[in-house]
């Protein structure tokens, strides 16, 4: 696993961040203002493709680094976008690796089984491009597939699952942890050590039932 040298470093399987253990805790967008008020130190955001839009980007990235949040840029795709990010947008955006609180790149959200090729030639390119900063994205197909299992196996650093391990009144029956359970065997299967990305909570899923995000 390659760790960015510029926002961490991966020491003996423990992540450190400025020299200090650092466990990521964040959301996917929202203002990094409400992130740090609630002790989050981590946050995904998505990067605008043409470079005005970039630059700006980089202002909010600064302003991460002033409340101590580390960023995951999010490069657009999977999903309801089909269409891989172009050898050019991806080259664009790559000038954000500079940035010392740039903590992985996220190439796909909700990526089927059409998107793994794009996948696979946007970690190529950001691998030459950048080889010190990790690379994930989240699939939503089946790890049978022989071209997942290649792409997350080989060519990314860190592994999402699209589960929500949020226990229920049986945890030990529960759907979402039996999910992860079965996750976290493959991928000790792919070859350890492994990293994943674990989504907790869905706002408007689970808001009311664990009280998330109400009140002042």
């Amino acid at each position: 696993l390659c760790v960015n040298s510029n926002a961490g470093t991966l020491n003996e399987t423990v992540l450190r961040v400025d020299g200090e253990p650092f466990f990521p805790v964040g959301t996917w967008g929202g203002a990094p203002e409400h992130c740090a008020s609630m002790g989050m130190n981590t946050i995904l955001m998505g990067v605008p493709k043409d470079a005005e839009g970039i630059e700006s980007f980089r202002g909010q990235m600064h302003r991460c680094a002033e409340l101590g949040i580390q960023v995951v840029p999010f490069l657009g795709f999977g999903g309801a976008n089909p269409d891989a990010w172009t050898p050019e947008e991806v080259r664009r955006a790559a000038v954000l690796a500079n940035e010392p609180n740039l903590l992985a790149w996220y190439l796909g959200d909700d990526v089927y089984e059409t998107g793994l090729v794009g996948v696979r030639e946007t970690a190529d390119l950001l691998a030459e491009l950048t080889p010190d900063i990790p690379k994930t994205a989240d699939y939503i197909g089946d790890f049978s597939n022989e071209l997942a299992r290649d792409v997350y196996g080989n060519h990314l650093d860190i592994n999402a699952s699209y589960s929500y391990p949020v226990p229920g009144d049986d945890p030990a029956n529960d759907p979402s942890l039996l999910n992860y359970f079965a996750f976290f065997t493959l991928l000790v299967a792919m070859g350890e050590p492994r990293w994943t990305t674990l989504q907790c909570f869905q706002w408007n899923r689970h808001s009311d039932r664990y009280n998330l995000g109400h009140g002042d």
